[in-house]
């Protein structure tokens, strides 16, 4: 599976813009996106989100929860459901309590804000009509591959939020493959599209980032192995 990098998708159509949306029907089935890395992969962005308009939730967009609820104060959801995506997705790292101080909660402007689902709104125009996108949202921010702690994982909750280091077999990479076969689970017609990666920054602050590369490499290679009996849903 490719690994999406910024500024690769262009395209318009009226699906991919903000604002609500009505008369969707629901997904038959949803193409598969894991976003992983760092904090440039996830909900760092300390402006006031937008609910009403450019961060409104798709019908066709949703994401695999993580936290007890929705939003804050929102409706109850279980690990790995499957859940409307609006601005601050489920990652590792819980930023739905960090606001904008000019922010409303009254009005659903908790939380800060990620590009995960402006990400998937982008690729709306690519793909069938009767098809969905599955976010899987598996960040941590301050995460590398040579700094950092392994932290510990659950499979009824997957990598605790202390977790901080990336590599093979350790709980950020269990996390973002467990999650990954929950979403290909929860359909057979799901099918993963690529892995959105964004990380590397922290490892320069340290002595071994030279090592990076190298352990993102052998992550990438194994994930791929992890994934061999699911290869009717990896094209």
């Amino acid at each position: 599976m490719p690994i999406l990098a910024p500024g690769f998708l262009g395209g318009t159509s009226a699906g991919n813009g903000g604002g609500p949306v009505s008369s969707v029907k629901p997904p038959e089935y949803y193409y598969v996106i894991p976003v992983a890395g760092q904090s440039n992969a996830m909900a760092y962005g300390e402006g006031i989100p937008l609910p009403d308009t450019l961060d409104a939730p798709h019908p066709r967009i949703k994401q695999l929860a993580r936290r007890a609820r929705v939003t804050p104060g929102g409706d109850a959801c279980k690990y790995n459901d499957i859940i409307p995506l609006d601005h601050c997705p489920h990652d590792v790292q819980d930023m739905s309590g960090i606001s904008h101080p000019r922010a409303d909660l009254s009005k659903g402007q908790y939380g800060c804000v990620s590009q995960t689902l402006h990400i998937a709104r982008k690729l709306l125009a690519w793909i069938p009509d009767n098809a969905g996108i599955l976010m899987v949202p598996c960040c941590r921010g301050g995460s590398a591959f040579t700094l950092g702690v392994d932290g510990t994982f659950s499979v009824a909750s997957g990598a605790a939020e202390a977790a901080t280091r990336w590599g093979t077999g350790k709980p950020l990479y269990r996390d973002l493959l467990t999650r990954t076969k929950a979403a290909l689970d929860s359909n057979p017609k799901n099918v993963l599209l690529a892995v959105c990666w964004m990380q590397g920054e922290f490892d320069m602050t340290g002595a071994d980032y030279a090592q990076q590369p190298a352990l993102f490499d052998a992550m990438v290679r194994q994930f791929r192995t992890d994934l061999a009996d699911y290869a009717g849903q990896c094209p």
